[in-house]
């Protein structure tokens, strides 16, 4: 008999093991430059979560995939993969995946980089899902990233007013962050620093 995986459905023959292992594999693949290879692995591990049962675990090697395909400059792989993730947080009422998804969506959908599809105006909305989530959830570095992304969307649609104000809200997030999360707002301040110059030279030319 099969052992309970972490959706609480029973995994098939012990096979909750193997979605980390290909993972794993997917790692090391992507360290020796196999791309592809690396790309192939990661949705094999979620799709064998699919076979389990485990949605949450599929959710989760998703996420893995498309920050991958982000990784190796394939934002169209990764926003497909981003919203199949969205679809199943959604059905389970996972709001915190949920959040992550629209995050990498609005990355992905920032990378493509194709004014004809509407990209930028579905990054923005994904960025703002992603936000109003974290905010009700207290996750405050989240929702300076969020904020990040809302300013990079906003600088993408030619909004520069927007964009400085999304981005002057992100560094008010990180003034008022806890020290234990300083080495991540640290990071992540060097980004937000960075998009409030572009997004001030932005709005000054407009």
């Amino acid at each position: 008999v099969g052992a309970v995986g972490s959706s609480g459905t029973r995994d098939d023959d012990g096979r909750s093991l193997e979605p980390q292992a290909l993972l794993v594999q997917s790692d090391a693949e992507r360290l020796s430059g196999m791309t592809e290879e690396a790309l192939r692995s990661a949705r094999e591990a979620a799709d064998v979560c699919a076979q389990i049962g485990d949605t949450i675990g599929e959710v989760d090697m998703l996420h893995a995939a498309a920050r991958l395909a982000l990784e190796v400059d394939q934002p169209k792989e990764a926003a497909s993969t981003a919203q199949r993730a969205l679809k199943l947080c959604i059905q389970v009422g996972d709001e915190e995946r949920e959040a992550a998804s629209s995050l990498i969506l609005a990355e992905a959908r920032l990378w493509e980089n194709d004014t004809r599809s509407g990209a930028a105006e579905q990054a923005l909305a994904a960025a703002i899902a992603a936000r109003d989530i974290f905010t009700e959830r207290g996750r405050q570095l989240d929702r300076c990233s969020a904020h990040l992304m809302m300013s990079q969307a906003s600088a993408a649609l030619g909004a520069g007013e927007d964009a400085v104000r999304f981005a002057e809200e992100a560094v008010a997030i990180l003034s008022e962050l806890p020290t234990a999360d300083a080495d991540s707002a640290r990071r992540t301040a060097a980004r937000v620093c960075c998009q409030l110059s572009h997004a001030r030279t932005l709005a000054k030319d407009l």
